[in-house]
């Protein structure tokens, strides 16, 4: 009877105990766990913001340029419009011949020009490949005017009226210059003294009469069109 009662004393004693030790971790132990916060939970890295690549409008409202709107800055020229009223074209070509944009108005001379801008300088030639100033012209004339003249420079120089001002100059005016000995080049006029033309430095381009070498090159003008 007594061995059954020290040995529930025994077993009452040690319930006690165990209740009133705390956990010991020493350097062998494994660090205990910490409850995950949630908030840290997502593994995607953030990006850093783009604002600052874009333009905000608080409004809500496009940019001028993506609204039709296209404004030119030139010393000489500030020009809006409407792009969706106006040819990229008259565009492109206002700032290089200083020019209102609304000034050119013949898209097809525009885009003749435009598809032989940069075409390089070839004695004789009349393609793609390369095409010499009396091509050039005689093609102009044909493709956007109508009109039929000689395929060479001294033959298109004869064929024309002669024009005494260059202030009298016209759109689709032959101009010609003593470049090489006697009449040996020609470019046709487009506006503001420019004139466009096969070159044989920089090929099918725009230059302006009033340029040093140009101004001391010039022989004088001639008109084929009916005006």
């Amino acid at each position: 009877m007594k061995t059954r009662f020290f040995y529930l004393l025994a077993i009452l004693v040690t319930a006690t105990s165990c209740r009133s030790i705390k956990p010991l971790f020493n350097a062998a132990d494994p660090a205990p766990l910490k409850k995950k916060d949630n908030r840290s939970t997502n593994n995607t890295i953030a990006k850093p913001s783009q604002q600052g690549s874009k333009r905000i409008y608080k409004d809500g409202q496009r940019s001028p340029e993506t609204a039709g709107i296209m404004e030119i800055r030139h010393p000489n020229l500030t020009y809006t419009g409407d792009t969706e009223n106006s040819h990229r074209l008259q565009f492109k070509y206002a700032i290089p011949v200083d020019v209102p944009v609304e000034a050119l108005t013949n898209l097809p001379f525009l885009q003749y020009m435009d598809n032989w801008y940069g075409v390089p300088y070839r004695y004789g030639g009349s393609g793609r490949d390369g095409i010499d100033c009396s091509a050039f012209s005689s093609g102009l004339l044909i493709s956007v005017f109508g009109i039929t003249i000689p395929r060479t420079v001294k033959e298109q120089y004869q064929d024309s009226r002669r024009i005494n001002n260059k202030s009298d100059l016209q759109e689709g005016d032959l101009v010609f210059f003593n470049t090489s000995g006697g009449i040996s080049h020609v470019g046709v006029y487009l506006i503001n003294s420019k004139f466009v033309h096969a070159s044989t430095t920089n090929g099918v381009t725009i230059n302006d009469l009033n340029e040093e070498y140009y101004k001391r090159k010039y022989i004088g003008a001639g008109r084929v069109i009916d005006r």
